[in-house]
C-alpha cells in the first residue's frame, strides 16, 4: 500500500513538473514573439526617418520603398534564407525544437575540427522536421533584421537604378547574402566558433546586430554606389547641415527606434530561457547609447552652425543604437555612454566625407 502511494505521489510529481516546464517553455515562446512584434518598429522607424528628409512630394515613394522592402525580405527569406542561415543550428543549441536542423556544411575536412561551418541547408520551406514551434519563431524574430539589411540598400540606391534591379539586390541580400553572413555569426558558423576552433576569446559576438545589419546593408549599399556611379553633380559651397522636409516624421522615426531595439535584443527565442542574461543592464546601455548619441550630434550641429539640427539628432539616436547593438549585454553602463557619445559625435563628420568628399 504504502509502496503503491509513493509511486503515484512520483508520477504525480514527475507529471507536474513536465506540465510546469512545458508552460514555461510556451511563456517563453510568447514573450518572444511579443517582444519580435515590437521590433518591427525598426524598419518602419528607419522609413519614417529617411521620409522626413525628403521633400513632400518625395516622401510617399520612400515610405512606398519601406513596404516593399517588408513583402521582399520575407519572400526571401522564406524561399531560402531561414535554411542557409540556420540549417546547422541544432548541432550548436541543444534546445528542443531544434533537432531536424543539422546539415551544416563546411568547407574544411573534419580533421580540422568542428565548428567550421559555413552555410545551412535544413529548413527550406520548413520542410518536415523542422516545422517546430521554436523554429517558427526564431524565423520569426529575424524578420525585422532582414528588412532592415534589405531596406538600406534601397533606400540609398533608389534614384541610381531601375525598380528591377532594387527589387532583385534586395531580394538577394534577404535570400543569400544575409542568411550566409548570419550563418557564420549566429547560425553556428565558423566567425563565431574562433573561439572554440582559434582561441581568440569568445570568437566573433554580435549580440543585436551592429554588423550583420547594419554594416552588411551599408556595405551593400557602397557596392551600389560603386556600380551605379557617383552623383554627377558636386555640392558646392561650404558645408551645410542636411535639410530636413518633414521634421515631424523625423522626430516619430527616431522616437520609435529605441522602442524597436529594446524588442530586439529581447525576441530572440534561443535566449529566452537564458536567465544569465542582464536584462536590466541591455535596456538601460541601448537608452543611455541613444541619448549620449543624439547629445553629441546635436551639440555638433549647434557649435558649427549655431543652431540644434533635427535631423542630425535623430539620425545621430539611430547612430547609437547602431553603434552599442553588438556589446549592449557586456558593458557598463559608462562604456555605452561612451559608445553612443562617440557615435553621434563621428555622425556629421561621416555625413561631411560622404557629401564633400565622395559627392
Amino acid at each position: 500500500m504504502l509502496k503503491n502511494n509513493l509511486l503515484a505521489s512520483a508520477i504525480s510529481l514527475i507529471g507536474g513538473l513536465s506540465l510546469g516546464l512545458v508552460q514555461t517553455y510556451e511563456a517563453d515562446l510568447i514573450r518572444s514573439l511579443l517582444a519580435g512584434c515590437l521590433a518591427f518598429l525598426i524598419p518602419a522607424g528607419f522609413t519614417l526617418l529617411a521620409s522626413g528628409a525628403m521633400p513632400e512630394k518625395k516622401a510617399v515613394p520612400t515610405a512606398t520603398i519601406g513596404l516593399a522592402a517588408t513583402g521582399i525580405a520575407l519572400l526571401g527569406y522564406l524561399v531560402c534564407g531561414f535554411a542557409l542561415e540556420f540549417g546547422g543550428i541544432g548541432l550548436v543549441w541543444n534546445l528542443p525544437g531544434l533537432e531536424g536542423l543539422i546539415w551544416e556544411w563546411s568547407p574544411l575536412d573534419v580533421t580540422w575540427g568542428t565548428g567550421w561551418g559555413a552555410l545551412g541547408l535544413k529548413g527550406f520551406f520548413f520542410q518536415k522536421g523542422t516545422d517546430t514551434p521554436l523554429a517558427y519563431a526564431l524565423f520569426f524574430s529575424q524578420l525585422p533584421l532582414v528588412i532592415t539589411a534589405s531596406l538600406i540598400p534601397l533606400l540609398t540606391l533608389r534614384k541610381r537604378t531601375r525598380p528591377f534591379v532594387l527589387v532583385l539586390g534586395a531580394f538577394l541580400t534577404a535570400a543569400v547574402i544575409y542568411p550566409v553572413i548570419g550563418n557564420w555569426v549566429w547560425g553556428g558558423g565558423w566567425l563565431a566558433n574562433l573561439g572554440l576552433n582559434l582561441n581568440l576569446g569568445h570568437g566573433f559576438v554580435d549580440f543585436a546586430g551592429s554588423g550583420m545589419v547594419h554594416l552588411l546593408g551599408g556595405v551593400a549599399a557602397l557596392a551600389g554606389i560603386l556600380a551605379f556611379g557617383l552623383r554627377s553633380e558636386k555640392v558646392e559651397g561650404p558645408a551645410q547641415m542636411p535639410p530636413v522636409h518633414l521634421p515631424l516624421l523625423a522626430i516619430l522615426g527616431s522616437l520609435l527606434l529605441p522602442v524597436g531595439w529594446l524588442g530586439l535584443v529581447f525576441s530572440n527565442p534561443l535566449y529566452a530561457s537564458d536567465h544569465s542574461l542582464p536584462v536590466s543592464l541591455t535596456a538601460l546601455n541601448i537608452v543611455l547609447a541613444a541619448g549620449a548619441a543624439v547629445l553629441a550630434a546635436m551639440l555638433y550641429a549647434w557649435f558649427t552652425t549655431s543652431e540644434a539640427n533635427v535631423l542630425m539628432g535623430a539620425r545621430g539616436l539611430a547612430a547609437g543604437l547602431v553603434a552599442i547593438s553588438a556589446a549592449c549585454p557586456f558593458v557598463p553602463p559608462w562604456a555605452a555612454l561612451v559608445i553612443g557619445g562617440v557615435a553621434g559625435f563621428l555622425l556629421p563628420l561621416g555625413i561631411y566625407f560622404v557629401e564633400h568628399l565622395l559627392h
